[in-house]
């Protein structure tokens, strides 16, 4: 089928990357909440999928690009490998400069990664050019803007796309988001919740009442942390445009109640959310709802 099936295809599935179109297996996505049902077996699936015009460019292409200048955060480098988006590259650092640092070209000449210094050992440069190497913040896609949250290497998150500050990393991945800053520094202002950032557990939609609740089972219904809130209120603002955004705590009017469960009636308590007719009594309950099996 050229699907991938968790547990079953080996490896890592391909994808297509949601910032450069192109099929990768490069096990970000998780990171990027790809759907099992966007992943494939093979690059060959992956690029029959989504590119009908044969014009699927392979992973290795970038390989063209080595030795070339590009930019990255306040600078340019020819650090290698190239990350998959670049798609403007200069032959020499004045050209990059010039290109993309026209109100701010003499700073960009004299980054540490433009302009390496041949006093230091060669372990040392390496690690003063490794851009990311002692920052701490990076792009969240699923938010809207930077964290610090540490998780960058489980994320697999490389040096070159970590940022000394919120502020430099919102310039580069968030310039549509005026609220990245504030968003990034302070996660519990935008509304969105933050793993390992944000306390207690996401608010979110329930698939099934469609109400915002925080019950723990987020991952049981496999929600995207795009899709998770740090408040009910930001949950609902997100979700219920009408206003009318039932409170969890509602649920509890309902105790005490009996309601259809299966082959019978009960009263067993919490009341599940999806439960819209409740009884005083069990008479009640199973004379309207099993009418010919009342007994």
């Amino acid at each position: 089928s050229g699907k991938w099936v968790e547990g079953v295809t080996p490896g890592n599935p391909w994808y297509k990357h949601p910032i450069t179109n192109r099929c990768v297996n490069d096990g970000n996505h998780e990171n990027h909440s790809i759907q099992t049902s966007q992943m494939y077996i093979s690059e060959d699936s992956c690029c029959g999928a989504y590119y009908s015009d044969g014009n699927c460019l392979s992973e290795s292409t970038n390989t063209a690009y080595e030795g070339k200048w590009y930019k990255v955060h306040d600078g340019c480098t020819t650090k290698s490998p190239v990350p998959d988006w670049i798609e403007n590259v200069y032959d020499t650092v004045e050209q990059c400069c010039t290109e993309q640092f026209q109100n701010n070209y003499d700073s960009c000449l004299i980054t540490p990664q433009a302009t390496p210094n041949p006093t230091k050992e060669p372990e040392e440069l390496k690690n003063e050019n490794e851009v990311g190497a002692s920052s701490s913040w990076y792009q969240d896609h699923s938010v809207g803007f930077c964290v610090n949250d540490g998780k960058h290497v489980e994320k697999f998150i490389s040096n070159d796309l970590m940022f000394g500050s919120a502020e430099t990393c919102c310039k580069d991945f968030f310039t549509f988001n005026d609220d990245c800053e504030s968003y990034s520094l302070n996660p519990g202002s935008s509304g969105k919740w933050v793993e390992g950032v944000t306390p207690g557990n996401p608010w979110y939609k329930h698939p099934i009442t469609n109400r915002c609740v925080n019950d723990g089972n987020h991952e049981n219904y496999s929600i995207q942390t795009s899709q998770m809130y740090s408040t009910e209120d930001s949950c609902c603002d997100a979700h219920i445009f009408d206003g009318n955004c039932v409170p969890e705590s509602s649920m509890k009017v309902n105790e005490g109640k009996w309601y259809k469960a299966y082959d019978g009636c009960t009263m067993k308590s919490p009341v599940p959310d999806w439960i819209k007719d409740v009884y005083d009594t069990a008479e009640q309950c199973c004379k309207k709802q099993f009418q010919n099996n009342y007994d």
